[in-house]
């Protein structure tokens, strides 16, 4: 939901890429047209006029068009390619005028290594330029378009080959990663106590630390100076991009030109003056913060860029809260005949910078203090400004769990006071305050349901920042399907923004968990079922012998007794999430509360009765089948890996059946790298020649791995198929890698053959978009798609 503007009929920057590749003429001209005007303004700061400015950018366009053709070239950032070609051919022809010899040359902007330019060489050993470097490609993209060149998502979209929400919601996890990136090249050899509040700052950069934490993080900035030139960058990541990363593709002329500025890239004074007082802090606070700013950023250009600002801001004279514009103190217009004075004993005040110039031989007008009435004309407040856009978090569908997310950004130039954001939804979806407890609020947001509205508010929304307002619902059988979700954000009684979106659908897989930042999944699973233990079963457990008996369908099933998988978990790993799948044909005479328990034991421990939080039936093959489920967090938590077994689900014995059941775990892991992780559920059934299709929601620009729970696959007949976006999904584990997708393979089994359990993954994929279509098809079998699991890196 909330896609957004529809760009699927213009092709993105990679699509136009290899098309040139392949031959297609025509997209040379597109990315000539989508490319050539920013070029343009580039060139012209290297150019001696318009005419060797256009002759620039027609030979940087022809040389990077050779090289893509060539096999070499960029892959997905053409205009960043583009502009260090401009900035090579400028330093060619300079070289050859004999006019200018240029030294600040780089090497292809993705992986820059080497300079000429001592300012350069400075910013490539500096944080900033580390910590981007070790973005994904994608992520450095929309960074660039998104915070150097200041476009709006709606334009970047068709370059990424997004949606405008798409964009934002990428352009919110590349500023996340890029924060926590800046954190991590600094949490190194650096004292205990750094080292401790530097790991608190990206929570404490969005408000998001309890009071306590508050105070120590708050007394440690008093008295570092550095930490406090790390929170400047952690609260406005497009200073840094700004500040380093232009500079560093652009050089200092070239990035001036892009931006629109005089000299260089300008950070503004409210950037530089953290605000972690409301008072306004010391003149020797905000020097020592603009003074570690001035040497993480490194060298002449960074200097250029921050001190001028400095001067503009009159860092000694006490004020009761940081004001919005300063207004330079009146001066006395001169006289013809000034009065005659003594000298002064102490030289008087100098006039603030602003101040305009007046005779030197008049008396120098006093300055006014600080609580002074405000000037006669006094330049107004610009108001709050708010942007909405929703998240990507898949279909809200009836009767399934559900997550909408809001993506928040002030827009402004002031922060903003009292914010909230209220979502209207429609009658039968509810917040699930289950899950809301054990996902927890969204960090630096307070969020309360009254009625059919949920409202998050939050005491403080810094200027420039960006929040995702993530919400759990649960969606009714009989929810209303025609009314749209309406989100509003206010400042006090002022409505600043709104977006509609969506409504429920009637079909689909819903959304349980959706988590950002170092997580993995894990499944394991095992049959609820064996077969009779002659010679023939033997074989067909092991997966050996005649592949026609090695299906389920072939053997009397019997209760297996104790059924075991063993789930392995990464050292170090904390359980966030766990739940509980079980399926299996419907006893006949079962009611609905008959299908909710299962027995449960932990490695170790005695077991213990599940109950399911949800039940789901459909038909296969003209039969009744069900799907329940529970959350499990506490006891997996507790248990940990190992040997987990289960019995006691409600099943039918006998020929043409199947009974198992699935544990998917989501684990924190600090070791890793940040991404996403998502689990989407449902219950669809996959026969003959129809197929099944639906969306999940995923990270544009990632490589995700999809997990698989399914049910009833058999393993000897081939023709099952899981296709990602009309591409083949190739399974990591079990025979399925030939033509069966679903071949009675479950993770963590102590057989090769699990007899109707599928609880698998795939090989990674990469996501063009924010959506993934997924197509369960057969060329005769019949099996149920269960839920499916999302790693997204």
């Amino acid at each position: 939901m909330g896609r957004g503007v529809d760009h699927s009929a213009e092709r993105s920057d990679a699509e136009l890429i290899s098309a040139v590749r392949a031959g297609d003429s025509g997209a040379h001209s597109r990315l000539f047209a989508r490319h050539s005007g920013p070029a343009l303004r580039v060139a012209r700061a290297y150019s001696r006029d318009a005419f060797a400015a256009d002759d620039l950018v027609s030979e940087a366009f022809d040389r990077t068009i050779r090289a893509i053709q060539g096999g070499r070239g960029p892959d997905l950032a053409f205009r960043a390619y583009l502009y260090t070609t401009l900035r090579r051919l400028s330093a060619e022809q300079s070289s050859r005028d004999a006019r200018v010899r240029a030294t600040d040359d780089i090497s292809a902007f993705e992986r820059p290594t080497s300079s000429a330019d001592p300012a350069v060489a400075s910013f490539e050993n500096r944080v900033v330029n580390s910590a981007f470097a070790s973005l994904p490609e994608r992520w450095q993209e929309a960074l660039w378009y998104l915070e150097v060149e200041r476009m709006s998502p709606a334009d970047v979209a068709p370059i990424l080959g997004l949606t405008a929400n798409g964009v934002s919601a990428l352009g919110f996890r590349a500023r996340e990663g890029l924060r926590q990136a800046y954190l991590q090249e600094h949490v190194v050899a650096v004292d205990t106590e750094c080292a401790d509040v530097r790991g608190r700052l990206g929570a404490y950069s969005r408000d998001g630390l309890a009071k306590r934490e508050t105070l120590v993080v708050e007394s440690h900035l008093d008295d570092c100076s550095k930490c406090r030139a790390i929170l400047v960058e952690l609260r406005d990541v497009g200073h840094g991009m700004r500040v380093v990363i232009a500079p560093l593709v652009l050089g200092s002329a070239g990035a001036a030109a892009l931006l629109g500025l005089g000299h260089a890239p300008a950070a503004s004074a409210a950037v530089l003056v953290p605000r972690w007082r409301l008072h306004r802090p010391s003149g020797r606070a905000v020097a020592a913060v603009a003074a570690t700013v001035v040497g993480l950023a490194g060298a002449a250009v960074a200097a250029a860029m921050i001190i001028p600002t400095l001067s503009s801001v009159d860092v000694a004279a006490p004020v009761a809260q940081p004001p919005t514009v300063q207004q330079p103190a009146p001066v006395s217009p001169p006289t013809a005949t000034p009065p005659p004075s003594a000298s002064p004993t102490t030289p008087p005040t100098p006039p603030p910078p602003l101040a305009p110039l007046v005779d030197p031989s008049a008396r120098p007008a006093p300055r006014q203090p600080a609580l002074a009435a405000p000037p006669a004309n006094p330049i107004p407040a610009l108001p709050p400004s708010i942007s909405l856009a929703w998240e990507d978090t898949g279909d809200l569908v009836l009767g399934r769990d559900g997550l909408i997310g809001v993506v928040v950004t002030n827009t402004g130039v002031s922060p903003v006071a009292a914010l909230s954001v209220s979502i209207d939804l429609p009658a039968g979806v509810t917040v699930d305050l289950r899950r809301t407890a054990l996902m927890g609020p969204p960090t630096g947001w307070s969020c309360v349901p009254v009625g059919a509205v949920v409202t998050c508010s939050t005491t403080s929304f810094a200027r420039g920042s960006s929040s995702v307002v993530r919400i759990p619902l649960a969606v009714g059988p009989a929810a209303d399907t025609v009314t749209a979700l309406r989100v509003s954000a206010r400042a006090g009684a002022v409505e600043l923004a709104a977006a509609a979106a969506a409504s429920v659908r009637v079909a689909g897989f819903g959304a349980t968990v959706i988590l950002d930042g170092a997580y993995t999944i894990r499944v394991a699973g095992a049959s609820l079922l064996d077969c009779d233990g002659s010679p023939g079963c033997v074989d067909a457990r092991a997966r050996v012998g005649l592949s026609s008996r090695w299906d389920n369908n072939d053997w009397v099933m019997s209760e297996a007794g104790t059924s075991t998988t063993r789930l392995d978990l990464p050292p170090g790993a904390t359980v966030a999430v766990a739940r509980v799948y079980w399926s299996a044909y419907v006893p006949s005479g079962a009611s609905a509360a008959d299908l909710g328990g299962i027995s449960l034991s932990a490695p170790g421990a005695a077991a213990v009765t599940v109950v399911a939080d949800r039940t789901d039936r459909t038909k296969i093959s003209g039969r009744d089948v069900y799907q329940s489920s529970a959350d499990v967090t506490a006891l997996v938590g507790t248990g940990g890996g190992g040997d987990w077994a289960a019995a006691g689900a409600p099943l039918v014995t006998g020929t043409n059946t199947y009974a198992g059941w699935v544990l998917v775990v989501v684990l924190e892991d600090s070791s890793l790298s940040p991404g996403r992780v998502a689990l989407f559920d449902g219950l669809a059934t996959v026969a003959g020649s129809a197929s099944v299709s639906f969306d999940v929601a995923v990270v544009p620009g990632t490589e995700a791995t999809l997990g698989v729970v399914a049910w009833e696959g058999d393993a000897g007949s081939k023709g099952d198929a899981l296709l990602v976006n009309d591409s083949p999904a190739v399974p990591a584990t079990g025979l399925g890698a030939d033509d069966n997708a679903f071949d009675s393979t479950a993770d963590g089994f102590t057989r090769p053959n699990s007899f109707g359990v599928d609880a698998k993954r795939f090989s990674a994929i990469t996501m063009p978009a924010s959506r993934a279509r997924l197509t369960a098809k057969t060329a005769g079998d019949a099996y149920l798609i269960g839920a499916v699991t999302i790693e997204s890196r």
